[in-house]
């Protein structure tokens, strides 16, 4: 299997499983992401950094970007669902938009290309939406 395929595998069985030890892994899995998030939340100008260094050779641009980070707090595995909720997603990004041109906050962004050996300079901002899985899709 493929790594995606078999970690979602994975987790299936481990969501299926009624072991005490599978649910205290899943709860520290959980609580490790979370930890993450909550850190890149914090500081969104190095998770932003690293979408650019680290995007594929062949799509490779320095545009300006507006990154949207999905979080389905009951699921992260399902997160890619939300995208296809416009309404819930606009009712989250125009207020932000909003903001952003009302406070004229700094976007500016500078990134390393390791495959050019160049450093390159554009604007971006991120949003992180969070859902809760009792909400419909």
């Amino acid at each position: 299997m493929k790594d995606e395929y078999l970690k979602l595998h994975l987790q299936r069985i481990l969501n299926e499983s009624t072991s005490k030890h599978a649910k205290r892994f899943l709860k520290d899995l959980k609580f490790r992401k979370m930890q993450i998030i909550n850190q890149y939340r914090n500081n969104p100008h190095d998770l932003m950094v690293w979408f650019y260094e680290n995007q594929g050779e062949m799509r490779f641009d320095a545009s300006n970007r507006f990154f949207l980070v999905l979080i389905n707090n009951s699921n992260f595995t399902e997160s890619w669902k939300i995208k296809r909720n416009i309404k819930y997603l606009r009712e989250n990004i125009n207020p932000h938009l909003s903001d952003i041109a009302e406070t004229n906050k700094s976007m500016d962004i500078e990134f390393y290309w390791r495959k050019t050996e160049e450093t390159f300079k554009c604007k971006s901002d991120i949003l992180f939406i969070d859902y809760e899985e009792n909400q419909a899709l």
